[in-house]
């Protein structure tokens, strides 16, 4: 194929996704091979039409022995060639791998990835190129439908997509520029430029999953389709398109089921749930699952299993997923949140002593006490309950002083708790108190109660006890104060 036609079928990629802009400063992945020194080569050929400032990243993995160390030096001396900047590091990556329980192959992308995003973020890049062409497409899409994949699986490889989506890197995109080209076409690129690429020996064996579809399938598959890459290609970009739309309808609806939510904790209102179609409630679940999870693949027997706890009707059910995600079910409530020491570890307790009034705060409880001594005169209404706040939730409860003597105690709750609510003759468990208020048992766990040296005082939000009342014969009171950190009730 001519060069002219190799050129324009990239620049028809960059503008029909957009994937440069006038003066983007891009880090190049290269490995040295025939794809990556294409791209590296076209992008300095072209960077004045754009103005674009470019800069080399390589990783040299370590698995290849000496072939490693040539691969990275030839990568630095193409760059100096050119005088585009490189950055070359060494990672062990088998030492990764087997720390982390990966095969090579998953290593080798996690570290690539994890040095993609720290040296963008330290050259101050907006774009990260990689080389992918049409044939890794292919292999992608056969290999996740072998494996088994949805829509957004077969959509393959976008040719540009956040770098870092769900985790601190904003604002840098990938883009992957040769999308349409054939191995065939690159390599024809490095013939007539003389780059005379590296090659990697090891993607000749069957090792692999993705070499075994390279050097079998695909060749079978070509046999009965020798167009098949574009048949690929063009179901892949039909069902991105469907997929994104279905996607961008579930992002509407997310904002009406979610009934409070953070970084760590989302609840979502079960009723509106079941009120979208199926596809949807599949996207929604995805959605909020890569947000608290960042780009782990997730499997349809995850959605299908959170789907069914939402089904049901009665009772507590709860379940763990990768990722040390938690998914429970309470009423009419979807809990998904991010496993965390004192969610998880049923023997999680805290209990801290008040000796005196004053402000009161711990660094790993999500909550602080403010303990007033006030004349009768300036008293507010006994137990005014929660009160919304920019800050969070405010809860107050007000005791007689006379009746109340220190030292405090501010804990989470014990077996066989139990108290006498305000204007009750009898004692309540603490437990009934947290079921029929309908608290999530997540929460309980986290719960702060005060109590005094005869039992428990006051629990924030739900009940305070009918000792130490305020009464007319009350001369002076104590003014009890909790602050909830904002988020802690979902």
């Amino acid at each position: 194929m001519e060069l002219k036609q190799i050129d324009q079928r990239v620049l028809t990629t960059i503008k029909e996704y957009q994937l440069l802009v006038q003066g983007d400063r891009i880090l190049v992945a290269v490995s040295g091979g025939p794809d990556s020194m294409m791209l590296l080569h076209w992008l300095w050929r072209f960077k004045t039409k754009w103005g674009l400032e470019l800069i080399a990243v390589h990783l040299n993995h370590q698995l290849r022995g000496r072939d490693a160390d040539l691969d990275q030096a030839y990568v630095e001396k193409m760059c100096a060639t050119w005088g585009i900047p490189c950055v070359a590091e060494k990672r062990d990556v088998a030492r990764y791998a087997q720390e982390n329980s990966l095969s090579k192959q998953v290593a080798a992308r996690e570290c690539r990835y994890a040095l993609f995003e720290q040296v963008a973020r330290l050259q101050k890049c907006n774009k990260v190129a990689v080389a992918h062409h049409a044939d890794d497409q292919v292999e992608t899409v056969l290999m996740r439908l072998i494996r088994g994949t949805g829509p957004a699986g077969l959509s393959g490889m976008r040719p540009k997509r956040a770098l870092a989506e769900f985790h601190s890197l904003t604002g840098c995109e990938l883009i992957r520029p040769l999308l349409a080209l054939s191995k065939r076409e690159i390599e024809r690129y490095c013939q007539v430029f003389e780059l005379n690429p590296r090659l990697d020996h090891t993607n000749l064996t069957d090792d692999d999953t993705r070499n075994w579809i390279r050097h079998h399938l695909v060749p079978k598959m070509k046999e009965l389709n020798p167009n098949l890459s574009c048949v690929i290609q063009d179901m892949s970009h039909l069902v991105a398109e469907d997929d994104d739309y279905l996607t961008e309808l579930a992002k509407q609806k997310v904002d009406h089921i979610i009934d409070q939510g953070e970084d760590q904790h989302i609840r979502l209102k079960l009723p509106e749930l079941r009120q979208l179609p199926l596809p949807l409630q599949r996207r929604v679940i995805l959605l909020l699952l890569n947000y608290l999870s960042g780009d782990h693949h997730w499997k349809k027997v995850h959605i299908d299993s959170i789907l069914k706890l939402a089904k049901r009707e009665a009772g507590h059910q709860k379940l763990y997923l990768p990722e040390g995600i938690n998914v429970e079910r309470h009423y009419d409530l979807l809990l998904v949140h991010k496993r965390g020491p004192t969610h998880t570890d049923p023997r999680f307790q805290f209990c801290y002593e008040i000796s005196a009034p004053g402000t009161y705060q711990w660094a790993e409880l999500p909550f602080s006490l403010i303990i007033e001594k006030r004349p009768r005169n300036l008293h507010r209404p006994v137990d005014r309950g929660k009160q919304e706040n920019a800050q969070g939730d405010i809860y107050q409860a007000d005791f007689d002083a006379a009746d109340l003597h220190f030292p405090l105690l501010i804990r989470n709750r014990r077996a066989g708790d139990k108290m006498q609510p305000l204007g009750m003759k009898g004692h309540k468990k603490v437990k009934d108190i947290f079921i029929d208020s309908k608290i999530p048992r997540y929460q309980r766990e986290l719960w702060p109660i005060i109590l005094d040296q005869q039992g428990v005082l006051w629990i924030p939000g739900l009940k305070r006890s009918d000792r130490a009342k305020v009464t007319e014969q009350t001369q002076e009171l104590y003014v009890l104060t909790m602050k909830m950190r904002e988020g802690f009730w979902c």
